[in-house]
């Protein structure tokens, strides 16, 4: 954030430095947003076609659960860079919260045209079939198979690997597959936390509640962090 706010004292009509100056003020007081909003504002008012001030203000709508007011910031970037993979995946994910399931997966599809070597889009791919419960055997599935096929060493294609598995029924096989993710990166919560998820279904408390933990250590104040404390609030035990 210093850094940034030298950059807008060397150059006040730099409409980049005000929007990551906004971005960077926001993880550092996320419990006053309204200071971020002011330089996110004061960035499109210096430039209204700025990539990182429209994708930033997405953004900080997507903190704030103003999935609409996401979305028309998330477009106007992608329409600033129509082949950002990224962008797309994101316009997937805010048509998901909007509850238009079918245009999401058409901005997945799109990201995969413009990039059919990216092992991340398969992921997220991957993941939305997950996460909405669409045909796991036609989308989930093979999206997986080329996540893995594309990044076999990538502890995140491991790990959407296993999660697809373990929504079939396959927890041997999950298992082995959060495990590969860990032999790459022993760290990585993602892999802990579904692990844990695997060992709260098979009953096996203690082992859950270690994995659970580790997230919780590795990645506090996370998404993941606080989904592990949720099954871990959800699955104590009272004798322990």
């Amino acid at each position: 954030a210093h850094a940034f706010q030298q950059a807008t004292q060397l150059r006040p009509d730099y409409a980049e430095a005000w929007a990551y100056l906004g971005e960077a003020t926001y993880h550092n007081d996320p419990e006053h947003p309204e200071n971020s909003l002011s330089l996110l504002q004061h960035a499109l008012a210096l430039d209204a076609a700025s990539l990182s001030a429209n994708t930033f203000m997405a953004l900080y709508w997507q903190r704030q659960g103003d999935h609409q007011q996401s979305q028309t910031y998330i477009q106007l970037a992608a329409s600033l860079d129509e082949n950002n993979t990224t962008l797309q995946i994101y316009l997937g994910e805010v048509s998901a919260l909007l509850g238009d399931l079918e245009t999401a997966q058409k901005f997945y599809d799109h990201a995969i045209q413009l990039d059919p070597y990216d092992a991340v889009i398969f992921q997220s791919l991957a993941e939305f079939s997950l996460r909405y419960n669409l045909d796991t055997q036609q989308i989930a599935i093979p999206a997986a198979r080329q996540a893995v096929l594309l990044a076999p060493n990538d502890p995140a294609s491991l790990d959407v690997m296993g999660q697809v598995l373990f929504r079939t029924g396959d927890y041997l096989n999950a298992s082995r597959f959060y495990f590969r993710a860990l032999e790459k990166d022993s760290q990585f919560p993602k892999a802990h936390l579904h692990l844990g998820l695997l060992y709260i279904f098979l009953e096996e408390t203690s082992q859950a509640r270690e994995h659970l933990s580790l997230v919780i250590t590795l990645a506090p104040d996370s998404a993941s962090a606080a989904h592990a404390q949720r099954l871990l609030n959800e699955n104590s035990d009272p004798n322990h």
